[in-house]
């Protein structure tokens, strides 16, 4: 989805020009960084300006080799004898950058965060027929591959207008979305009424299938706040969606037609104390539900125990996937109807022989009645799992964790038939300016968020990982990864960060 793809070509274009008219960025990430929890950046005043200035960027090398298996999988099996990728190598340089700056009262800012990728060696050979994931050539896309994550100016009085962006941004309310466009913020009553209006196009950065179209968007809503504990969000927005007619498909064309939507949604949150917080919410498209999601988290922080249950349903067939809850891994494509549920309960404690923490739980996705034939991002799936993690074992910087899963197989005679039963973990040891560490770990559904997005099945990963900072700004980092599944594949990481 970089330049070279016509679903995009256009509001990337748009992004690059405002780029060069708003020079700045927001905290918004990539698909990996978004993993990374790193400290927020310093900020560094220039002389006599009172402007605010900070960024980070990131230099990143990857080398990946791919090898038949040595261990066939099941997904190895599968995989046609003619498809070799014994020799296949993929040579690719990445930069990330996030930055801001601001006049000094936080009442004029900008913000930008985007990615850049250039293919060393080159996308798929002209005579390789193996595409996808049958290959680990990069498909055919534009030598410089830029992703625009976030880009906009803003506008803040402090006072009845809250704010004002223009710009690539993501909501704040209703179903979180990116977009291009403009959005208002204003503050009718001090802390307890707020109205919102925003609108624009909307912008993925991952899609599923080829010839699906980004759509235009318009919002209104308003946030109550009637006591503390409680706050409550309405939304209306109207969505005018781009589709492919089917006939003119068909026959390679890529005619276009459009098809109104009116969605609409709530969401309550409800915290009565420390230890207790509950999140409902709901919303609609026309006739059909599009979701409805009930979160309830239990922390008893002193007593080092909490109890976190999640279910969100699905009852609808959308038009994007996002197994991850984050903008920046959500995919352009079909999710069929299903059901996801999630209940984690945990306990950390200190001993003379180190810092534990343990973790126990169930994840589910069912798909729906209606949509029970699987397909790409759309899965059945069931875990139970333990995790056991120590940290400063017997003295400060050893740290060690094992996970035990067992996975369910969904049938139509029965739910909770027993599947594989795998054993993960890592060691590794953490000082003030380095840490290393080399473990393992196993994923049914596995999800590559590159400059694409891919599919694995039945992945085993083992991995070694090490990072040092000689400077408070400055870190270095290499990590290494040997994936089996249909093939194997070795992938080099090096990457050079830099937060000022």
């Amino acid at each position: 989805m970089g330049w070279s793809n016509p679903k995009v070509r256009s509001h990337r274009w748009l992004g690059l020009c405002a780029c060069l008219a708003l020079l700045g960025p927001t905290s918004a990430v990539t698909a990996q960084e978004a993993l990374e929890e790193t400290s927020p950046p310093a900020v560094t005043t220039t002389d006599g300006g009172g402007w605010n200035f900070w960024f980070n960027t990131l230099e990143e090398y990857r080398l990946r080799v791919a090898t038949d298996p040595t261990a066939p999988t099941l997904s190895a099996i599968e995989r046609p004898a003619s498809n070799q990728v014994t020799g296949q190598t993929d040579h690719d340089v990445r930069l990330f950058f996030d930055g801001s700056m601001n006049d000094g009262t936080d009442a004029l800012s900008a913000h930008l965060a985007f990615n850049m990728w250039t293919d060393v060696d080159g996308t798929t050979p002209e005579d390789d027929d193996v595409s996808g994931l049958g290959t680990m050539y990069d498909g055919a896309s534009a030598p410089l591959w830029f992703d625009v994550y976030s880009l906009y100016g803003k506008y803040a009085t402090g006072g009845f207008l809250k704010s004002l962006k223009v710009g690539r941004q993501s909501t704040n309310y209703g179903r979180m979305t990116t977009f291009d466009g403009l959005s208002v913020d204003l503050e009718a009553v001090d802390k307890m009424l707020d109205f919102f209006v925003f609108g624009g196009r909307t912008v993925h950065f991952f899609e599923a299938d080829a010839g699906l179209f980004e759509d235009f968007l318009g919002s209104v809503g308003t946030t109550i706040r009637p006591s503390k504990t409680v706050k409550v969000e309405l939304d209306y927005r109207f969505v005018q969606e781009d589709m492919t007619v089917n006939s003119a498909l068909a026959e390679g064309d890529t005619v276009r037609d459009s098809l109104t939507e009116h969605a609409y949604g709530a969401k309550v949150w409800y915290r009565p104390a420390d230890w207790f917080s509950a999140k409902l919410k709901f919303h609609g498209i026309t006739d059909k539900i599009a979701n409805i999601g009930l979160l309830a988290d239990f922390n008893w922080s002193s007593l080092g125990f909490g109890v976190t249950a999640k279910v969100d349903a699905q009852p609808s067939t959308l038009r994007e996937l996002n197994e991850t809850d984050d903008l920046y891994f959500a995919i352009l494509g079909e999710s069929l109807a299903h059901v996801k549920a999630n209940l984690q309960v945990w306990k950390t404690f200190e001993t003379d022989f180190g810092n534990f923490g343990l973790h126990a739980g169930w994840k589910e996705r069912v798909l729906l009645k209606d949509a029970v034939v699987g397909s790409a991002f759309n899965h059945n799936m069931g875990i139970f799992y333990g995790l056991v993690q120590v940290s400063d074992i017997g003295t400060k910087g050893p740290f060690a964790s094992v996970m035990l899963e067992q996975y369910l197989n969904h049938t139509e005679t029965q739910f909770f038939d027993a599947g594989v039963l795998t054993v993960g973990g890592s060691i590794g040891w953490e000082a003030d300016s380095a840490r290393g560490e080399i473990g393992s770990f196993y994923q049914q559904y596995k999800y590559d968020y590159y400059k694409d997005v891919q599919e694995r099945t039945d992945v085993r990963t083992l991995f070694a990982a090490a990072q040092y900072e000689p400077l408070d700004w400055l870190a270095l980092r290499a990590r290494y990864e040997y994936e089996q599944f249909d093939r194997d594949v070795h992938t080099f990481t090096f990457t050079l960060t830099q937060n000022l």
